[in-house]
C-alpha cells in the first residue's frame, strides 16, 4: 500500500514549497527586477501582472552607478591577481 503524501509532488516525491495552497501545483519562483525609490517604494522595472499577496525576498544589489564595476570585476581579476602583474607593480609597494 502506498501512502500519497499531499506535501509531497508525487511525480518526482520531492517536498512542495510550503506555501502551496493546491498540493497538485507546484510553486515555481519568480525573479522580478524592481527600482526603490528614495521613500522605500518598490517600483518594478517591467510592466507586471498584479502580484499575489504573499511573501517575498528582497536582495539589494549595488548602486547602479558601480553596477559596472561589480560585473567587471571578475574579469579584471583574472588578469590583475598573477605573478606578471605583481612584478610590474612591485616598485609601488615597498614594503614588498
Amino acid at each position: 500500500m502506498s501512502y500519497n503524501d499531499p506535501r509531497r509532488d508525487q511525480k518526482n516525491q520531492r517536498p512542495l514549497a510550503p506555501n502551496v495552497r493546491n498540493p497538485q501545483e507546484t510553486a515555481m519562483l519568480k525573479t522580478i527586477e524592481v527600482e526603490i525609490d528614495a521613500d522605500g517604494r518598490i517600483h518594478p522595472l517591467e510592466k507586471l501582472d498584479p502580484l499575489p499577496a504573499g511573501r517575498a525576498l528582497l536582495t539589494l544589489l549595488p548602486s547602479a552607478s558601480n553596477e559596472t564595476a561589480y560585473l567587471a570585476e571578475p574579469s579584471l581579476a583574472q588578469d590583475w591577481l598573477n605573478p606578471e602583474e605583481d612584478a610590474a607593480w612591485a616598485h609601488l609597494q615597498p614594503g614588498k
